[in-house]
C-alpha cells in the first residue's frame, strides 16, 4: 500500500468537500478517494444510531445495508479504539456474521464530534485478506479526526443557518407591526452590544443605527434605577437559567428623556455565540395611564364617606374603594368579579332590581342615573344612600 497515495487522497478527499455543492457528495468524494487508495471494496460514515450514512461502493451493484451491524462493537469504539483485523482473527459468532457479508478484511475507527461518540468510520475487503502498517492506520485515524471536524462545523453551519432563518422572521415580523427589534450579544469584555436594530428601535431612543450598532451596548441605555436588574436577567439567559422573557423597565433616550418599554426577549446562538433577540415596544403612555390611575384610586380611597365603583360592560365590579368596601364590613373577593346587582350590598331583591334597571339603562345610552336606594352592610344593617351611575369614557369618547 502507498502510503503516498493515502495522503494525496486525504488531501484531494478534503478539497473536494470544501468544494463540493452538499455536504453529503464532499464526504463521499472523500471516501472513494481513501477507498481507492487503499484498495477498500467498500467505505462508510454511520452515525449511531445509523440515521446518516454516507456509502462508497467500488461495486455500484453491491447491495446498499440499511440495518447497521456495528452495535456489537459500540462498547470497544466508544472507547476510542479501533476494529481490525481479518475475518480469521474475530470470534465464532463475529466470524459468522461477516462472512454472511461476504467480508474478509474489516476496518473501523470511531469518529467523536465535540468530545461526544458520533459514529464510525469504516472500510471492508471482500475479495482477499488485507493488512495494513502502523503507518497507514495512523493516516486513516486522522481521516477519522477530520471528519468528525467536518461534521463538528457542519452542524454549526446548520445552526447558523437556523438562526439568520429565526432573525430573518422575527426582523420581517416586529417591521410588520411597528415593534422595535434589536439583536445584541457579548464582544469581548463588552456586554449585550448592539449588532442589530431596525428603524423603529432607533425611534425609540433617539440614535441612529450608525451610533448604536458595534458601539453602543444596551445597558448603556438602561435608567441606572433599573440596570441592575436588567443586568442580571440577561446574564442568567445567557446562561441558559429559566428567566421570564418579557420585562418592562426604563430606558434613557438620547436627548435624556426617560421612556418606558416592554421587551420580549429570547435567546439563541448565532454565529456560534450566544445573542439576544428582543422586541420593544413603547409603553410609556400606559405606564402613565396607570401612574394616573394610582393616583385616582388614591383620591377615591380617601373620600371616606363616598362609595365609588367601577363596572366593565356586563356590569361586573372591577374596582371598589375601600370605605364601600370595609366601611360596610365586607372584603373585596365578596363583591369584586361580580354582576353589581347580585352583591350582597342590594340583597333585598327590590334593591337589585332597581340597580339593575339604573346600570343597564346607563350601558343603553343614558348620561346619568340616580336612584335613592339602602344597601346591606356585612352584619344586616341598612344603610340609605344615593345611587348615581354614568358612562366612563375614553379619550375617544368610546
Amino acid at each position: 500500500m502507498d502510503l503516498n497515495a493515502i495522503v494525496s487522497a486525504i488531501a484531494a478527499g478534503v478539497e473536494d468537500i470544501l468544494e463540493a455543492d452538499t455536504f453529503e457528495d464532499g464526504i463521499r468524494s472523500l471516501l472513494e478517494r481513501v477507498g481507492i487508495a487503499i484498495g477498500a471494496d467498500r467505505a462508510y460514515v454511520i452515525d449511531d444510531p445509523g440515521s446518516e450514512r454516507y456509502d462508497w461502493c467500488k461495486d455500484e451493484d453491491f447491495p446498499k445495508r440499511d440495518e447497521p451491524y456495528f452495535n456489537r462493537w459500540l462498547d470497544r469504539l466508544k472507547k476510542f479504539r479501533a476494529v481490525y483485523g481479518d475475518v480469521e482473527e474475530f470470534s465464532a459468532d463475529e466470524q459468522e456474521l461477516l462472512e454472511s457479508l461476504g467480508i474478509k478484511t474489516l476496518l473501523m475507527l470511531p469518529i467523536f464530534v465535540n468530545g461526544g461518540f458520533y459514529g464510525i468510520l469504516g472500510f471492508e475487503w471482500y475479495e482477499s485478506g488485507h493488512k495494513m502498517g502502523s503507518g497507514e492506520l495512523d493516516v486513516l485515524w486522522a481521516v477519522s479526526r477530520h471528519i468528525g471536524e467536518v461534521i463538528r462545523r457542519k452542524r454549526i453551519e446548520e445552526a447558523f443557518k437556523d438562526s439568520e432563518s429565526l432573525y430573518r422572521t422575527m426582523v420581517e415580523a416586529a417591521d410588520r407591526v411597528k415593534l422595535a427589534f434589536v439583536m445584541a450579544q457579548d464582544v469581548g469584555e463588552q456586554k449585550a452590544v448592539f449588532q442589530f436594530v431596525n428603524d423603529v428601535f432607533s425611534e425609540i431612543t433617539g440614535y441612529t443605527k450608525d451610533e448604536m450598532v458595534g458601539r453602543l451596548s444596551l445597558f448603556d441605555l438602561i435608567h441606572p434605577d433599573d440596570l441592575e436588574g436588567v443586568v442580571d436577567q440577561y446574564r442568567a439567559r445567557i446562561q441558559g437559567e429559566r428567566v421570564s422573557g418579557y420585562s418592562e423597565y426604563r430606558i434613557v433616550r438620547k436627548n435624556r428623556e426617560v421612556r418606558w418599554v416592554g421587551v420580549a426577549t429570547a435567546v439563541t446562538d448565532y454565529q456560534g455565540k450566544p445573542t439576544s433577540l428582543s422586541y420593544f415596544a413603547d409603553i410609556t403612555p400606559r405606564k402613565r395611564r396607570e401612574e394616573e390611575l394610582r393616583g385616582y384610586i388614591h383620591l377615591l380611597n380617601s373620600l371616606s364617606s363616598t362609595y365609588i365603583g367601577l363596572l366593565d360592560l356586563d356590569g361586573r365590579l372591577i374596582f371598589a374603594n375601600d370605605p364601600a368596601i370595609s366601611g360596610l364590613g365586607y372584603k373585596r373577593e365578596d363583591v369584586i368579579g361580580k354582576v353589581i346587582w347580585e352583591c350582597d350590598w342590594f340583597a333585598r331583591d327590590d334593591v337589585g332590581k332597581e340597580v339593575r334597571e339604573a346600570v343597564e339603562g346607563v350601558l343603553s345610552g343614558k348620561n346619568l342615573e340616580i336612584r335613592e336606594i339602602e344597601v346591606l352592610s356585612k352584619d344586616g344593617k341598612g344603610v340609605p344612600l344615593i345611587f348615581k351611575v354614568s358612562p366612563f369614557l375614553n379619550e375617544k369618547g368610546e
